[in-house]
């Protein structure tokens, strides 16, 4: 699902490699540094469920210079990356959820989505498709529903009481 977010160039090069596996820490944990091309990327991202068996990964990443940072997507090959194993837990050890490190990566500008773009609806992936709307393409937003819904409910449980 994330992967329709990036653009037609990115999507072809991630799907000439079958199966399409790529596991996505999408905590903003890497740095990307602008160069004419995209960006240089480095950073570790913990619980990359499923690395070993992937083929490419899907990092978050704060991107630009200092003064203009901004968070996006990065769509990295598996043989840029290096895995730090540390997933050593009793019941678990097959999800393979061990850390990342990927070091001074170049990471072209075709392969990066900001986030900036998911949440208003002008991904590579989403534009120009017919009924793209912000609702149905924020497949991030999906694991928070359940907190904001929550909390809606006990702020609306609360003026009620008053």
């Amino acid at each position: 699902m994330l992967l329709a977010l990036f653009g037609e160039r990115a999507q072809e090069e991630a799907f000439a490699t079958r199966p399409f596996l790529a596991p996505a820490p999408l905590a903003p944990t890497g740095r990307g540094v602008p160069t004419g091309e995209g960006i240089r990327l480095t950073g570790r991202w913990s619980w990359a469920t499923g690395v070993m068996h992937g083929n490419w990964i899907i990092v978050g990443a704060l991107c630009g210079r200092d003064d203009g940072i901004y968070p996006a997507l990065a769509l990295v090959p598996a043989g840029d990356i290096q895995i730090d194993d540390i997933w050593h837990t009793d019941g678990m050890r097959a999800t393979g959820s061990t850390d990342v490190v990927i070091t001074d990566v170049l990471v072209p500008g075709h392969r990066l989505v900001r986030m900036s773009d998911i949440y208003t609806g002008t991904a590579p992936g989403i534009r120009g498709r017919r009924r793209a709307s912000r609702r149905r393409h924020l497949p991030l937003a999906d694991g928070a529903r359940p907190f904001l819904a929550g909390g809606h409910a006990c702020a609306r449980r609360r003026r009620t009481r008053r």
